[in-house]
């Protein structure tokens, strides 16, 4: 035994830390039938930072509007892991490109954005996008995507009413990107290249920086302007936010586009509205914190569950779900649940196993899971007044 002693065994993974996620990996896709350098042989690479991204021969000389994209992907969110797509501009655009990007990408982007800037905007645009992410959703690559492209026809300020209700149509994974800079750089290259710049490399940069069920409309933890760089919110076909009412602005919202707007004079800086989706306000997917949520529970699930198919299932004498099978399934749904729960992302969820369906005639196991999302003070009421005694 030798001498007294006290001995400490330190304990190992009594916290249950997770690895890294993968939240915060996008995509970019530009049209340039050139493409820099560093993308002739193998148009799709993936950059850590703007360094790099310039390394490959995304210079503001040669291309202006991808480097002003990157950047601002990588000003909002120094952290992110973007891929950088190039590919020939096609005549028509057909979307094409989506798919092979995000295999190549080994499925690994979580939220896609695609700047088609020389490309007249229509909704059909959306929708024709929104056919193509649904195939991949159905190979489980779930991802969002963010979606500008040239609406410098818009007439100013009166014309935005006529341009479409992307409410009106049934594309819950797609946002179209309707705001743009006024007085920095993107207002500088407006001017130079007659098409809309847009403000798309810092949305995507704000919804790579969110956590999946945060809006990037939360002024608390979003203010995408720098002092100067989207210091002034304009619209994608140059008019100035400040050169519109509140209702007009708000129309522009609630058509579904995803806009910039100021506090004043209750706050300094930019910040984005709420960000819809293209589908009807009342769909529970109507904005893309929500889907975004949605997508890492399957994503989740479906790695747990993946390793189970044609695995044994054990029947009590009944003949229904044995205990220990239906609570073997139900715990690997609800480890991810769980998790998301731990980490704010959704408010509760449940995963659920019928031990009465028929595994013996249809080989088939059902596994439900129900989620409680979380909620957003899109709208916060304060009623005030005066009283005698409190």
């Amino acid at each position: 035994m030798g001498l007294s002693q006290l001995t400490i065994n330190v304990g190992q993974s009594g916290l249950g830390r997770r690895a890294p996620n993968q939240d915060k990996i996008s995509g970019i896709i530009f049209y340039d039938s050139s493409p820099p350098a560093g993308f002739s042989s193998v148009n799709k690479q993936k950059v850590f930072s703007l360094a790099e991204a310039e390394a490959l021969g995304i210079t503001v000389a040669a291309n202006p509007i991808d480097h002003y994209h990157v950047s601002e992907y990588f000003r909002i969110q120094p952290e992110g892991e973007l891929w950088i797509g190039y590919f020939p501009v096609p005549a028509p655009y057909a979307w094409a490109e989506i798919s092979p990007f995000i295999l190549f990408a080994g499925g690994e982007i979580r939220q896609l954005a695609i700047y088609a800037g020389a490309e007249t905007f229509a909704t059909s645009q959306a929708t024709a996008i929104q056919a193509i992410v649904e195939g991949l959703d159905a190979a489980y690559r779930q991802f969002s995507v963010l979606f500008a492209a040239n609406m410098e026809a818009i007439t100013p300020v009166s014309g935005w009413s006529s341009v479409g209700d992307l409410r009106a149509l049934t594309a819950e994974k797609v946002t179209v990107v309707a705001g743009q800079d006024g007085g920095g750089v993107g207002a500088a290259l407006y001017a130079a290249q007659s098409q809309s710049i847009t403000c798309i490399g810092a949305a995507l940069g704000a919804v790579s920086k969110s956590k999946v069920m945060e809006s990037i409309g939360n002024p608390a933890n979003f203010n995408v302007s720098d002092g100067t760089e989207l210091e002034i919110p304009a619209l994608a076909n140059g008019d100035l936010i400040s050169a519109l009412t509140s209702t007009a602005l708000g129309g522009i919202k609630d058509d579904g586009y995803l806009i910039l707007r100021k506090y004043t004079p209750d706050l300094s800086g930019s910040y984005f509205e709420r960000c819809p989706t293209a589908v009807a306000a009342t769909n529970d997917f109507a904005w893309i914190e929500v889907m975004r949520m949605v997508d890492k529970a399957i994503r989740g699930i479906r790695t747990k569950l993946i390793p189970q198919l044609n695995s044994t299932l054990y029947l009590d004498a009944n003949g229904k779900l044995s205990a220990d099978t239906v609570g073997y399934f139900q715990d690997l749904g609800q480890d991810v649940l769980d998790d998301m729960k731990a980490d704010g992302e959704i408010s509760d969820g449940v995963c659920l196993v019928d031990p009465t369906q028929n595994v013996l005639s249809t080989s088939t196991l059902t596994v439900s899971v129900q989620i409680i999302p979380v909620g957003i003070a899109e709208t916060i009421v304060v009623n005030i007044g005066l009283t005698t005694s409190i």
